[in-house]
C-alpha cells in the first residue's frame, strides 16, 4: 500500500470466532474497520470463504476511500458507494484469485451469485439518488451499490487490459488517483475517469454515467484477467424462506417463514439451532437446519429457491487459463506514472514486499 498507493496502511487486525449457536450457518456477520485497519467477525467454522472475502474487502478499504480522500462525509459515501464498495468489492475478489487465496471454482461461485442478485435485485431500475437516501433503511438499497459498482469495475478493468495489452490495470487508475491533489469525496466517480484517460487512454465515461445515473451495467459476458466466462441461464431466485437478520428473536426462534421453507415444515416458533450445510447464495442446492421443536431436534431440509425466474450469468473458469499470466509488463510503462512521492525508500531487494507485487501482478 505504501509502495503503490502512497498510504501505510500499518497493520491489519482480524478477531475471528464462531457465530452463537442460532445464528451459525453460511453467513458471515462482521464489523468491518477499513479506517482503523480491523475486523471483528463472527463466522462459521467452515466458511474460509465468507472470511477471506470480507478480510480483503476491509483491507483494499485502507486504498478504497482512505487514500483517495481527506475526508468521506456520509453523505459522500452513499452517493459513492458504487465505487467505494463496489469497486472493493472486486478488488478483493481479484486479490485472492492472483495470490491464489480462493480458487477460480470459488471466485466464478461468488460472482455468478452476484450476477443473480444483480438481476433480481428490486431496486435495479430504481434512480441513484433514491437508492442513496435509503441507504441506511432498505436493505435492497444498501445491497445495489456493492453489485452494480463491482460489475462496473469489473468492466473498467476488462476495458483498460484489453485496450493497454494487459500492461494497465484498475489498480493503476488508482494510484494515479491515491498520487492526485484533488482529495474530494463528492466526485470519485470523475476522478476515476479522469484517471482512466490518464494512465491508459480509455474512456469510461459511459460506465460512471451508469454508476451515477444508470440504467444498470449488463453484466460483463468474461472476465479474463480473472480466468473467468460465463454464460447466460435461467435461474431461480435464492429464497432462504425467513430472513435470519430481520425475522429472527433474540434466541434464534422463528417468526415468519414462507416459501419451500414452508412446505418443508419450518413453521414460525420453531428455534433455529444450527445450519449443517454450508450454501451460499445457491438455490439449485439443498440447505438444512438443525431446528429445536421444544419436543426436540429434528433437521429440516430445502431447496432455496423461489418461483421466480430470472435471466442471469453463470460464471466459470476457462479452461487453461491462469490468472496473472497476461500480468503488466512494466518495462512498458513510463517511470514517472508509477512513481509515489515518499515511496522511494522501499528497497527493490524487499524479499517480501517483491512477492506481494508479484503475486498481485505488478512486478517491478
Amino acid at each position: 500500500m505504501r509502495a503503490r498507493f502512497g498510504h501505510d496502511g500499518g497493520a491489519f487486525t482480524l478477531i475471528a470466532t464462531d457465530m452463537p449457536e442460532h445464528f451459525t450457518g453460511p453467513w458471515l456477520s462482521g464489523l468491518g474497520l477499513g479506517a482503523t485497519g480491523a475486523m471483528i467477525a463472527f463466522s462459521e467454522p467452515g466458511d474460509a470463504l465468507g472470511l477471506r472475502w470480507g478480510a480483503a474487502h476491509e483491507i483494499w478499504h485502507r486504498v478504497i476511500p482512505f487514500a483517495l480522500v481527506a475526508d468521506l462525509p456520509d453523505a459522500d459515501y452513499r452517493a459513492q458507494a458504487w465505487f467505494v464498495e463496489g469497486a472493493t468489492d472486486y478488488l478483493a475478489i481479484k486479490s485472492l484469485v492472483l495470490t491464489g487465496s480462493i480458487t477460480l471454482d470459488q471466485a466464478g461461485s461468488i460472482l455468478s451469485r452476484q450476477a443473480r442478485e444483480h438481476a433480481s435485485s428490486p431496486v435495479r431500475t430504481q434512480p441513484a439518488d433514491q437508492i442513496a437516501a435509503r441507504f441506511w433503511t432498505d436493505p435492497a438499497a444498501q445491497r445495489w451499490p456493492y453489485l452494480n459498482g463491482g460489475m462496473i469495475a469489473a468492466e473498467i478493468d476488462h476495458r483498460m487490459m484489453r485496450a493497454s495489452g494487459g500492461t494497465r490495470q484498475i489498480e493503476d487508475a488508482i494510484a494515479f488517483m491515491a498520487r492526485s491533489p484533488d482529495r474530494s469525496s463528492q466526485q470519485l466517480g470523475r476522478r476515476l475517469q479522469e484517471a482512466v484517460l490518464a494512465v491508459a487512454g480509455v474512456d469510461v465515461s459511459d460506465l460512471v454515467a451508469q454508476a451515477t445515473q444508470g440504467p444498470p451495467i449488463e453484466v460483463p459476458g468474461s472476465l479474463p484477467n480473472l480466468c473467468l466466462a460465463s454464460t447466460q441461464q435461467t435461474v431461480p431466485v435464492f429464497e432462504l424462506g425467513f430472513d435470519i437478520h430481520s425475522m429472527l428473536d433474540g434466541d434464534g426462534t422463528l417468526r415468519s417463514v414462507t416459501g419451500p421453507a414452508r412446505a418443508a415444515g419450518l413453521r414460525p416458533g420453531l428455534r433455529l439451532v444450527r445450519n449443517t450445510t454450508v450454501n451460499r447464495w445457491d438455490a439449485t442446492a439443498p440447505v438444512a437446519w438443525l431446528v429445536d421443536t421444544g419436543a426436540g431436534q429434528t433437521t429440516v431440509s430445502w431447496l432455496p429457491a423461489s418461483d421466480r425466474m430470472v435471466t442471469a450469468r453463470v460464471f466459470e473458469p476457462i479452461p487453461g487459463c491462469r490468472p496473472g499470466q497476461n500480468q503488466p509488463d512494466r518495462s512498458a510503462v513510463p517511470g514517472e506514472l508509477h512513481k509515489l512521492e515518499g515511496a522511494g525508500e522501499v528497497a527493490a531487494d524487499d524479499a517480501a514486499y517483491e512477492d506481494v507485487v508479484r503475486v498481485a501482478g505488478h512486478p517491478e
